[in-house]
């Protein structure tokens, strides 16, 4: 994801990655120091980075071990919100209510990844450096043999209303959920989510021309600027954070009551 939540997969921002470390034959990386492997820690993908193309190819992300597995009670939502007129809704997970629980079906699907702490850490900065999500754990279930382990996962920063994603993203995972195994109810639910169409109108299309290049220009200073000022632990400081949130509101705010209310809403609602 990128600096405004969305993921830089889509093409929306250019993907900034740090430098590439290969595995053969899907081996940990000769450079992977023995406490590292020992160390190593699951990370559950829901979103984009359930993608091979994404995840080991556009990242440069080799996991030690994958898996196709679930996390209880938390289902797939769209509340992490990217850019209108672009990619306005990205993947968070909502906890389920009650009524819900109840289902045999009630969970999130997605993607384990075994990786390394430097690997986790590569995650948390290719996903814009802490500014669209937060590291939560969470206990999570291994499909093929059913075992229990705790899982890191990202979770949307603020908690807001959802929006449409894209037709781009939603294709992006349903791709991955095919080329996964997921499990096929699954695939035909991510098959079915609505998307944000925009609008085919000369009137529409100005609005977009008018809005979309400025609000660019700035994800890609932030996402420029999480990079460099990231920590150790690959999170942006939380100044940065508060600077952030303040042109996001700033965004969001003259999308919903100024310029969507003149041209027509960026985000399918």
């Amino acid at each position: 994801m990128d600096a405004f939540g969305g993921s830089s997969a889509t093409g929306v921002l250019p993907a900034q990655q740090p430098p590439v470390r290969r595995a053969q034959n899907g081996a940990p990386p000769s450079n992977h120091k023995k406490e590292e492997i020992d160390g190593a820690e699951w990370y559950f993908a829901y979103g984009a980075n359930m993608s091979p193309a994404v995840f080991l190819g556009r990242r440069q992300i080799q996991p030690l071990r994958t898996e196709v597995a679930r996390i209880p009670n938390w289902g797939l939502c769209f509340n992490v919100l990217g850019i209108p007129y672009a990619e306005p809704g990205n993947g968070g997970l909502r906890k389920l209510d009650a009524s819900e629980v109840a289902s045999e079906r009630a969970a999130v699907h997605g993607v384990a990844y075994l990786l390394t702490a430097s690997d986790l850490r590569r995650v948390v900065l290719s996903e814009g450096g802490g500014v669209g999500y937060v590291v939560t754990r969470l206990d999570g279930v291994i499909l093929k043999d059913g075992a229990t382990v705790p899982m890191n996962t990202l979770m949307g920063r603020h908690k807001a209303n959802e929006r449409l994603p894209s037709e781009r993203y939603k294709n992006i995972l349903a791709r991955a959920a095919s080329e996964q195994g997921l499990p096929e109810w699954y695939q035909q639910r991510l098959e079915k989510q609505p998307t944000f169409r925009p609008r085919d109108t000369r009137w529409y299309k100005l609005g977009v021309k008018l809005f979309l290049p400025f609000w660019i220009k700035m994800a890609v200073m932030v996402e420029k600027s999480a990079h460099r000022l990231q920590g150790a632990d690959g999170h942006a400081p939380g100044w940065f954070l508060a600077g952030f949130d303040v042109l996001f509101w700033i965004m969001w705010t003259y999308h919903d009551w100024i310029h969507s209310v003149i041209f027509g809403r960026g985000d399918g609602l």
